[in-house]
């Protein structure tokens, strides 16, 4: 059964169709890539399916429920979703910050227990943020805010990760490093990952299938070898895109 499906979707901004008639099924161990360019709809869609806001018209159903009819904390226990912006400034420490995403899975008024501060130490090993636990999340890079937030996400431990951009401001090691742990968790679990990306490379290396938004509103699904071909990503990037064959995998240069 899929975990998240939406069926005809259509989204739209201020009269313009960002993209029409989506048929998606997110099914268990799937990792899905959303390519596309900037402004073509690719935030506002995950907004869509994350539930954060109302699609102009179809469905969308979580765990073979419309989303409408799961509880917000049900929905919460089974979906985490990562902004690409995140302006938020109030006072806290990396630890507090990361144990927030044990709240779904606690009762009202319920403190995080000895186990619940063990899986945020862990997720904070995991992200090499440990030694700073203490440390106010206002003095943090954006580099360590991005690790911040993909550890509290690991330790929600969500079936459905809902990821825009999951790679912005990290270097090479941890944007490597992190994406690992992020797919690692999500098959060991039986989850599934839909996340937004701009590195061509990254989403050939860790993805299953693709999701492409073309300017004109229209999607295209499949596999990534099937979708990521010269002729298909010119037309998506609307710019003359190179594929080369190498020892370490294809890699994709504009022309």
């Amino acid at each position: 059964m899929s975990l998240l499906q939406a069926e005809n979707l259509s989204v739209a901004i201020g009269g313009r169709v960002l993209c029409r008639e989506v048929n998606l099924s997110l099914g268990a161990t799937q990792i899905w890539g959303l390519l596309g360019g900037n402004g073509v709809g690719k935030t506002t869609l995950l907004h869509t399916l994350a539930g954060l806001r109302i699609a102009d018209a179809g469905e969308l159903h979580l765990g073979g429920k419309p989303i409408g009819q799961v509880h917000s904390k049900q929905r919460a226990q089974q979906m985490g979703v990562l902004l690409q912006e995140d302006q938020s400034s109030f006072p806290a420490t990396v630890m507090e910050s990361v144990l927030m995403g044990r709240h779904p899975h606690l009762a009202s008024w319920q403190w995080e227990t000895a186990q619940d501060r063990q899986i945020a130490e862990q997720a904070l090993q995991q992200v090499e943020l440990a030694e700073l636990a203490d440390r106010q999340i206002d003095e943090l890079s954006g580099g360590e805010r991005q690790r911040l937030k993909l550890a509290t996400l690991l330790v929600q431990s969500p079936s459905i990760w809902l990821l825009d951009e999951p790679t912005n401001h990290l270097d090479l090691n941890h944007r490597i490093q992190l994406i690992t742990a992020l797919v690692t968790q999500v098959k060991e679990q039986a989850g599934t990952l839909l996340m937004s990306l701009h590195d061509l490379q990254l989403a050939h290396r860790f993805c299953d299938r693709l999701v492409c938004i073309f300017t004109d509103g229209s999607t295209r699904q499949g596999s990534v070898e099937e979708l990521m071909q010269p002729e298909i990503l010119s037309e998506l990037y609307q710019y003359p895109i190179q594929r080369l064959e190498t020892e370490a995998g294809p890699v994709f240069l504009p022309r």
